[in-house]
């Protein structure tokens, strides 16, 4: 690319500096100096490299974690605990034109089916929901055990069991 410009632009190619960029659906840049690439966008990877049509470049693996720990107006964050609430929060997604959304989704190959479509849709509008069928006697008890996302509530499903095992009243949320 740098050697076809510079003969449409006349200059020479050996002694320049120069930074080219390749637009259209995929994009990339190179530096060049003195005819030869020293550097360019892409990386070993598929998904490195500039943001284009078909992969979303470069992204800080960090960045979900860091917009969860910080109040923004930038992003929604979500984590989806299972099938029925990835669909619930997807929808909403689609429906939502503009916005820019952050899924953490768990990377197991198997995703515990947890809720019912209509629970994960309470959950979705909600933000939280009572889980009446893993807390034992909720209106009696003072413990509470709240999940924040798909991994703490596989976690709580756990811990769940040691209050029941000792017949002791809990909510989970």
């Amino acid at each position: 690319m740098a050697e076809r410009y510079s003969t449409l632009a006349s200059w020479e190619l050996s002694e320049s500096k120069r930074v080219t960029l390749q637009l259209g659906n995929g994009y990339s840049a190179a530096a060049v100096l003195g005819g030869v690439s020293i550097d360019t966008s892409m990386g070993l990877a598929p998904l490195e490299g500039l943001m284009m049509g078909i992969r979303t470049g470069d992204v800080d693996p960090a960045l979900a974690e860091s917009l969860l720990s910080e109040p923004s107006d930038i992003s929604r964050v979500l984590s989806p605990a299972d099938y029925n609430c990835a669909q619930a929060v997807m929808q909403g997604v689609y429906q939502s034109h503009g916005q820019i959304w952050t899924l953490v989704v768990p990377k197991q190959p198997v995703i515990p089916d947890l809720f019912t479509r209509e629970e994960s849709q309470l959950l979705f509008e909600q933000g939280a929901i009572s889980l009446d069928w893993l807390s034992l006697r909720p209106g009696e008890g003072h413990v509470v055990i709240t999940a924040i996302g798909s991994y703490h509530l596989e976690e709580t499903v756990h811990a769940s069991n040691r209050p029941r095992e000792r017949d002791i009243p809990h909510l989970v949320v």
